[in-house]
């Protein structure tokens, strides 16, 4: 099966040439690689161009600058295999990653195949992050809702083309790949899983995905909501995963807090606070099964309270939000099991 390898690019000139010297050496041959530059005013269109030239399986396409939704999309449609990937342009892939993932989709009769990845942080591989080999085939979106195993990334991942029909793509600053990625599992019967670190995701400290918070952080929650309507397409019977919704909402408006306490924003934007606070509590009060929140508490836990300056905060919830103690208590006993 001919696969089809999806790259945005956007000013990527430091990276682009190890991405594609990572692509063009795949141990599986059958590759369709689309390039899409998206109005980069560095060398990057000239660095396709000249891979292009190497390399016959290499399309590049140009665009404006619209962001890496529309460049993604863009690419989507200009695809022809009946695998699709995609690859970003300061990451690289294994020699053998697609030779083994198109295998597995193959030999467990898969629409989506996984697999793990390396994480690297600011230059230095930071952890290889994976799971047990694995085969979903039942409520594919109920096992993302309840586990965070599959993660909601494009990148680590083969989907069958017609997956792609009839998604909605979103143009977001950040999180469009997560609501593109949960559409796709809605369409799938069955994923498989190789717990194998077969890409190298980069994390730059700069990054869009790592910006301090700003108004536009608070888009996180309109992509929870987002994500909400997909779930009620695609779920039957909704309202009994209804405690695992409830905590994943949870989760975003704790993530949200801990990024206004990291940049000193609650100084400023204490309505923010306060109103993100509220919305906390009504999640906590609203989900019967509080077992369930046991993994988010416990991942915040050290952030939560080990700020130095997160006492002026817990001093502002504590006069403000009284109701509120309950739940940091909660949290900190859970952070200590």
């Amino acid at each position: 099966m001919k696969l089809s390898i999806v790259v945005p690019i956007y000013n990527g000139e430091k990276t682009l040439r190890k991405c594609l010297d990572s692509l063009i050496n795949q141990t599986y041959e059958n590759l369709e690689i689309i390039l899409v530059n998206d109005g980069s005013k560095d060398d990057s269109l000239k660095i396709c161009e000249e891979y292009q030239k190497r390399d016959k399986r290499i399309k590049v396409i140009s665009q404006i600058n619209q962001g890496p939704s529309k460049a993604r999309e863009n690419g989507i449609k200009n695809a022809t295999g009946q695998l699709i990937g995609f690859l970003d342009s300061d990451d690289h892939v294994n020699r053998d990653m697609y030779e083994k993932l198109v295998d597995e989709l193959e030999k467990t009769d898969s629409d989506i195949s996984i697999c793990g990845y390396n994480f690297n942080y600011a230059g230095k591989l930071v952890a290889s992050i994976g799971s047990e080999k694995r085969k979903f085939d039942k409520e594919l979106l109920f096992q993302y809702l309840k586990y965070d195993f599959i993660e909601c990334m494009l990148w680590n991942k083969i989907f069958k083309a017609d997956l792609f029909n009839n998604v909605k793509h979103y143009n977001y600053n950040k999180g469009e790949d997560l609501l593109l990625c949960i559409q796709l599992i809605g369409n799938a019967n069955r994923m498989c899983y190789l717990n194998e670190p077969l890409y190298n995701y980069y994390v730059n400290p700069n990054s869009i995905m790592r910006s301090k918070f700003t108004l536009k952080s608070l888009r996180e929650l309109e992509i929870y909501d987002e994500q909400l309507n997909i779930f009620k397409q695609k779920i039957k019977n909704l309202n009994k995963y209804n405690d695992y919704l409830i905590y994943r909402k949870f989760n975003c408006v704790i993530r949200i807090i801990l990024n206004m306490c990291e940049s000193f924003s609650f100084v400023t934007q204490q309505e923010i606070l306060k109103n993100l606070c509220n919305q906390m509590i009504d999640l906590y009060d609203k989900i019967d099964n509080k077992k369930i929140i046991l993994p988010v508490l416990k991942k915040h836990y050290n952030k939560i309270v080990k700020y130095k300056y997160m006492y002026f905060v817990y001093m502002y919830l504590y006069n403000n939000l009284r109701k509120l103690k309950i739940v940091i208590k909660e949290m900190v006993k859970f952070g200590k099991k």
